[in-house]
């Protein structure tokens, strides 16, 4: 019990610094306009949200709004497989996949996909210098 309590911990300490991350970019001279922490747009996808005063480049196409999931896993010898997505118990689930809750937010027409990104960051993703 003590390590899903010290990885549940970590895990939000890190989704806090991810937050951080963009917020000292909005700060600074950026296209952040606004940013939500556990914003329950999209339920897969609500650590956290950024929203951007002007459209910006993503690949072949143009985004106003990325939201962002954190994944934090105490162990990092484990890699996220597709199984692992396809498995309700990886994200401590009884009946829907972290996969299942994208192809729900999907359907769901709050949000215009066509103009948004859909991220997950693992832990150790993001520049190390920021941490």
């Amino acid at each position: 019990m003590g390590n899903s309590v010290a990885a549940r911990e970590l895990g939000d300490i890190y989704q806090a610094m991810v937050f951080w991350k963009y917020a000292i970019q909005m700060f600074r001279d950026s296209d952040i306009e606004q940013i939500g922490y556990e914003y329950g747009k999209v339920k897969s996808f609500d650590d956290i949200v950024i929203c951007y005063k002007k459209e910006q480049r993503f690949r072949d196409t143009y985004i106003d709004t990325e939201y962002i999931q954190v994944k934090f896993h105490l162990k990092q010898s484990d890699e996220i497989t597709m199984d692992n997505l396809l498995d309700p118990a990886f994200i401590n689930a009884k009946t829907n996949s972290f996969l299942q809750n994208v192809v729900n937010a999907y359907k769901n027409d709050k949000i215009d996909f066509s103009r948004s990104l859909l991220r997950c960051i693992r832990y150790g993703e993001l520049d190390p210098e920021i941490f």
